[in-house]
């Protein structure tokens, strides 16, 4: 059987801020109930590799990786953050030996953010048997922060700058096959100039290679009109395809399967209802040397 190596990018939607006992921020509610399903719903998925966006608290990563340290027993996330800045949100799981990990804060940002948020890229190097290092970037990029509109020319210029440090970073990264993976808030059909920025730079969008033009035209993977974003801060935003798996063509390795996982109302919250485990659908895609 050829090796492969099987990805997984989601983001959690676990953001909230309060004071004083009170909710302040809550862009998709539930997260407890989201939380505690979550270990199980990523398990059941299987990759190889997860890269995890919006898990803010220390202590809710902690939880998600002691639940999965059985098969995933290779974990890491940006530490040193700033006190007064919100957490990267980023985490990563694997299967493989973790060698190498940096992180690398934005320095183009819109104001509120660039003050209160540690966000940037992750970069981890894992060991993968029978394909050698593979490098992933994993990233959430702005999605505006809270006074612009995602779709701004605004908010699509702090992206533009943000994406050229993944991707200057990544040409200047030698020794391992790199893999972009993460919510990149641009993509079908939203903020379309950040989204060919990184083709441009010769990248391949390897859910789009796997499932097909047709299936990755009509794929979204944040959809305004599910119950958890219903009534959040960009329930005004159409459908879309904003979460991606990026990597420049290899004659190793070839896309062997790609879907979006994690769609289905699973979660049981107060009131009888049922919710997705995150407020946005994952992507999933698998690897496998060529033959």
């Amino acid at each position: 059987m050829s090796a492969s190596v099987s990805l997984l990018t989601l983001n959690c939607g676990l953001l909230r801020i309060g004071a004083l006992g009170r909710t302040l921020l809550e862009p998709a509610p539930f997260i407890a109930e989201r939380l505690a399903a979550l270990p199980a719903a990523l398990r059941a998925v299987g990759a190889d590799i997860v890269a995890l966006q919006e898990i803010y608290k220390t202590a809710h990563k902690r939880q998600v990786m002691q639940a999965l340290a059985d098969g995933w027993p290779h974990a890491a996330y940006p530490r040193g953050r700033p006190l007064h800045k919100l957490d990267s949100g980023l985490l990563v799981l694997s299967r493989f030996p973790i060698v190498q990990t940096a992180f690398y804060p934005f320095k183009a940002a819109p104001r509120d953010e660039r003050v209160f948020v540690h966000r940037g890229f992750f970069d981890t190097v894992h060991e993968v048997p029978g394909l050698g290092a593979i490098r992933l970037l994993s990233f959430h990029t702005t999605a505006g922060g809270s006074r612009l509109d995602p779709e701004s020319a605004a908010a699509d210029a702090f992206r533009a700058r943000q994406i050229d440090a993944i991707l200057d970073h990544a040409e200047r990264a030698a020794g391992a096959a790199t893999i972009l993976i993460g919510d990149l808030n641009a993509g079908p059909p939203v903020s379309m100039g950040n989204y060919r920025q990184v083709i441009a730079r010769g990248y391949a969008d390897l859910f789009a290679d796997g499932a097909g033009a047709a299936a990755a035209a009509n794929a979204v993977t944040w959809d305004s009109r599910q119950p958890l974003n219903r009534r959040g801060p960009h329930a005004h935003q159409r459908p879309q395809r904003i979460d991606h798996v990026f990597a420049k063509p290899r004659d190793t390795l070839r896309v062997a399967e790609a879907r979006l996982v994690l769609t289905e109302p699973t979660v049981s919250v107060p009131g009888g209802a049922r919710v997705t485990v995150a407020d946005h659908y994952g992507v999933y895609v698998r690897l496998a040397a060529s033959a």
